[in-house]
């Protein structure tokens, strides 16, 4: 937006964008996953962190581009405990006694691991020079993420949008830029009204595959050909391969909207329709090209959200920037941790 396109008063924003190119991407990746099955699943640390600068390194906001730092060989570390501990507990299996105390050591190791996974990738994500950190604790991951969720069906899951909202402020929430916090809250309202529309939707589609079933079995002869089936079960299929992407989306939107950084806050400017096409063509591209498409899927999708993605005031984010400077400037280099591996399994 120009100067003279602004309506006036309004302040100007700081745009994202995405340069990446999916045949670029695609190189990448294909090279990774070679490599990572190859090494049986010991080059995997590395195509994380290769994958991620990639994509990290061609998203840019105001001018200037993110950066993803980590060591692969922390990773490795941290898998390798990770692994180590989970094949501890299958061994336990086999000892009743043994299996409830290694059972009660993975309820509480789960949500240590979960915290030590978001505390490394924010420790080792970065825009211009200055890192993002994350303060949570596994006490809180515990009861927000293992405890209270089951206990949602003591209220016949009334309470689970109000969770969800809760979980979302608390993983944006305790993300830092520098020194500076980010400030979420999420609108109960929108997010009770969003869970309804889901609820309701899902409910149509398993409604409507129901009784596309029930007519196609009137019509013809199922059990003589199940291809009639599997035909009557498309659209409940389709809806379950869009709807965890999308429930994603949305959560993630309706923080983004109540997200603010020191006076600085995101616009978005996403289109539901041209969102859902995206997701949609997304997991069916996957799915034709039995993971093929993944690469293509991760840079359209990062396309669309940059381009529809900014923050205001633009003017605000070099201010920002500048104190950050100065404030880790004064306060000297952060000191690094001695237990600094990332505990995370996914790729």
């Amino acid at each position: 937006m120009t100067e003279l396109d602004r309506p006036e008063g309004q302040a100007e924003s700081a745009p994202f964008r995405f340069h990446g190119e999916g045949g670029e991407f695609f190189r990448i990746w294909l090279v990774n996953l070679a490599l990572t099955l190859v090494t049986l699943g010991f080059y995997s640390p590395w195509a994380k962190v290769r994958n991620r600068q990639y994509l990290y390194g061609h998203t840019e906001l105001a001018g200037h581009r993110f950066a993803y730092t980590a060591d692969p060989v922390k990773i490795l570390y941290g898998r390798l405990i990770a692994l180590t501990i989970f094949g501890l507990y299958l061994f336990a299996g086999l000892n009743p006694v043994l299996g409830a105390i290694m059972a009660l050591v993975m309820l509480f190791f789960w949500p240590w691991a979960m915290t030590r996974g978001m505390m490394f990738n924010a420790r080792y994500s970065e825009y211009r020079g200055i890192h993002f950190s994350f303060s949570g604790s596994a006490l809180e991951v515990f009861f927000l993420f293992f405890l209270l969720p089951p206990l949602t069906v003591l209220t016949l899951g009334l309470v689970l949008p109000y969770l969800l909202g809760k979980q979302k402020e608390y993983v944006v929430g305790h993300h830092w830029y520098g020194r500076q916090q980010f400030e979420v809250t999420m609108p109960v309202g929108k997010v009770y009204a969003f869970c309804l529309g889901f609820g309701l939707v899902g409910l149509g589609v398993f409604l409507g595959a129901l009784l596309l079933t029930g007519l196609i079995g009137t019509l013809g002869d199922i059990e003589q050909n199940p291809f009639l089936l599997m035909a009557a079960m498309v659209p409940l299929y389709l809806a379950a391969i869009l709807v965890f992407p999308l429930f994603k989306v949305v959560l993630m939107e309706l923080a983004l909207r109540h997200s603010k950084l020191e006076g600085l806050s995101f616009q978005s400017s996403l289109k539901w329709g041209r969102a859902i096409w995206i997701l949609l063509t997304n997991q069916l591209g996957i799915i034709a090209t039995l993971g093929l498409f993944i690469p293509f899927a991760k840079v359209r999708w990062a396309h669309y959200r940059a381009e529809t993605l900014m923050m205001t005031p633009a003017e605000g984010l070099d201010n920002l920037v500048a104190l950050q400077e100065e404030e880790l400037a004064a306060l000297g280099a952060e000191s690094s941790e001695i237990f600094d591996v990332d505990l995370a399994l996914g790729l």
